[in-house]
């Protein structure tokens, strides 16, 4: 049994493939391969048996044949293609008669570009690295993205995280850097605006470990009794940063902007917890 990828053996040729189960589980080159046929289905540019039949010859490095002559032992390969392709469907959840494209993973699978002779870094697995001003612009931008669909929201929503090696966030310069990444494959944008999005169902659901202990994060966004509200929306944006300001943490609004995503989000954790536990004290007193 493979948890990762589904296998397929051709006894005839002695041959053995391996399809991921998951967008998770794809490599770098799976990954930016999907996830541009990804954009080409939820776009509308191809329906959903396209990109399946597409996504397997990728994922299975095959390539379709041009001739446009087919004899039975070509409509015996698409049948297999066909069968093959529907693995695929393991690649989403199904609600309502509707799919969506699992996201549960918190790995970056392009940790960097090279567009125009020069290369730009990402953040790191689980945006370790990864200012909460990078991030309060990025949700914005995603956010943004959602309601309109406008490509160039993506290439700003990269461009707000890819930067040269060893330089500082600047937002001013986002909307310049942006213009670089469209000479790299739609794929590697795609891909960051799904990773993007994972991570934030990963910060907005999930359960982490810090320093040997278990801190639900799920807690920051839970509205009931709290300052915090459970639209994200909401939540994010320059509210957030204000608040933390106020509170006088990290310093005014522009040392909360430049400092760690991670410290910001352990410190609402903090003040959540410590509200929580104040409500629970409250309601052990006699005559509460």
């Amino acid at each position: 049994m493979n948890n990762t990828h589904h296998i397929i053996e051709i006894p005839t040729t002695n041959r053995t493939f391996y399809v991921p189960k998951e967008l998770a589980h794809c490599n770098k080159q799976e990954f930016i391969a999907v996830a541009n046929l990804l954009w080409q289905w939820t776009s509308g540019i191809i329906n959903f048996e396209e990109f399946k039949i597409q996504a397997i010859y990728k994922l299975l490095n095959l390539k379709p044949s041009r001739k446009e002559a087919k004899s039975l032992e070509n409509e015996n390969k698409h049948a297999n293609i066909y069968l093959v392709a529907q693995l695929l469907e393991s690649f989403f959840d199904k609600k309502e008669e509707k799919r969506q494209i699992k996201q549960n993973f918190t790995h970056n699978h392009v940790p960097k570009v090279t567009p125009i002779f020069r290369t730009y870094h990402g953040p790191s697995n689980e945006f370790n690295n990864a200012t909460f001003g990078q991030y309060e612009d990025g949700l914005n931008l995603y956010h943004l993205f959602s309601l309109d669909q406008d490509v160039e929201l993506l290439y700003m929503l990269m461009a707000t995280f890819y930067l040269p090696k060893g330089a500082t966030y600047n937002s001013n310069l986002t909307t310049k850097r942006a213009q670089k990444f469209k000479h790299i494959d739609f794929g590697d944008v795609y891909g960051f605006y799904l990773f993007f999005g994972a991570f934030q169902l990963y910060l907005t659901t999930s359960k982490v470990w810090w320093q040997g202990k278990e801190i639900d994060l799920s807690i920051i966004f839970s509205s009931s009794g709290s300052t915090f509200t459970s639209d994200l929306a909401d939540l994010g944006g320059k509210s957030i940063v204000y608040y933390i300001a106020k509170l006088n943490f990290f310093g005014d609004v522009k040392k909360v902007r430049k400092t760690n995503l991670w410290e910001i989000m352990l410190a609402l954790y903090d003040v959540r917890k410590e509200h929580l536990d104040e409500k629970a004290q409250e309601k052990q007193k006699p005559n509460s």
